[in-house]
């Protein structure tokens, strides 16, 4: 809701979310939790049946998983960002343009 207008306004700082969230959510998410799990589970799951050697390797598999979007979406919203700058949707990153038109606003500001 707070963020949605913030980017319609701001042109960079939709990548800057995508590039935030392929760097931070998939790591968080899938990858963190892989690995923790698999660090406390690794010594008594491989000696155990065949449920427990599946959900040790289906963690394997997530963690493969997370690691292989974080790279893959890093990887695309930089791409993205490339492309907006090559077909001059974003022009720099920081500008002073007058986004508000509020050169067109009255004089009452200045000093005389």
């Amino acid at each position: 809701m707070v963020s949605y207008p913030n980017t319609a306004r701001i042109p960079t700082i939709a990548y800057i979310l995508a590039l935030t969230g392929s760097l931070c959510f998939v790591p968080l998410a899938l990858i963190l939790r892989a690995a923790l799990w698999m660090y406390d589970h690794s010594p008594a799951y491989w000696r155990a049946n065949a449920v427990r050697i599946m959900m040790f390797t289906t963690h394997f598999f997530l963690l493969l998983l997370g690691v292989f979007l974080s790279v893959g979406e890093t990887y695309g919203v930089i791409l993205q960002i490339l492309d907006a700058y090559t077909n001059a949707t974003i022009g720099s990153v920081f500008t002073c343009a007058d986004n508000i038109n509020s050169s067109k606003t009255t004089d009452h500001f200045l000093y005389s």
